[in-house]
């Protein structure tokens, strides 16, 4: 319940453009360091409060439309957002960069006994998204330019700066729970327990990925486990 409220909140914040017919948007995510295709990059559309991810080649597509706030969403690096703002762009595919959580001298570094990893990195990503919305106006998509991209709330209609903070802490927690779930359900966990490899684990963990309520509910590695081993053999059943 509280998910869908913050959902609300977020749709009534950002640009109130109505939403046109979707058109199939298309885009390939890519290391902002190294250049390299971001295998099952989770792709959220948070108008909608539904994801998909990115193929072995990085490239995704998804239905969108104009008002549109899609958030991309990695392991290991700064989850991103985007805005669509016009309706044209639809009709050419993009390339999206995300920055590493580390490896640059501008990393946001937090290291403690007390904290996994997970919540090291979370609280990495929230000191990076807080700060680059708190002092920069936020870029949009709004015509073929260069795509690097920052983090993409349309803060046009927003009359007050803390109203803009506020929605922007909104919006983190959703792609908080999804960067929980990737931390995870990663490649390297799934491949671990289930030998699948290239566009058939991809596969695998887009159809079976699991909630985030299930994950905070079953937190222990063995869990995991028990969880591939049920799902693996539905998969299995089902291939040709």
């Amino acid at each position: 319940m509280k998910r869908l409220y913050i959902f609300a909140f977020i749709i009534l914040c950002i640009s109130q453009v109505g939403l046109a017919q979707n058109k199939v948007f298309k885009g390939t995510v890519i290391d902002s360091a190294t250049q390299k295709p971001l295998a099952n990059t989770t792709i959220l559309l948070v108008t909608k409060g539904v994801s998909s991810s990115t193929n072995m080649n990085g490239s995704f597509a998804v239905e969108a439309g104009v008002g549109s706030l899609l958030a991309f969403i990695k392991d290991g690096y700064y989850s991103d957002t985007v805005s669509i703002k016009i309706e044209n762009i639809l009709d050419s595919s993009y390339t999206f960069r995300l920055k590493p959580l580390h490896g640059t001298l501008e990393d946001v570094t937090i290291t403690s006994d007390k904290y996994s990893k997970y919540q090291q990195d979370s609280l990495a990503r929230r000191t990076y998204f807080l700060r680059t919305v708190g002092e920069n106006k936020i870029p949009v998509i709004s015509q073929a330019n260069n795509l690097g991209f920052g983090v993409a709330i349309n803060i046009d209609h927003f009359t007050k700066r803390e109203k803009t903070k506020r929605a922007a802490r909104s919006l983190f927690e959703i792609l908080e729970e999804d960067a929980y779930i990737n931390s995870r359900w990663n490649e390297q966990v799934v491949a671990g327990y289930t030998s699948l490899a290239g566009d058939e684990l991809i596969t695998f963990m887009a159809e079976y990925r699991p909630s985030y309520k299930w994950l905070r509910k079953n937190t222990a590695d063995d869990d995991i486990l028990y969880y591939v081993n049920g799902k693996l053999s539905k998969f299995k059943k089902k291939k040709p």
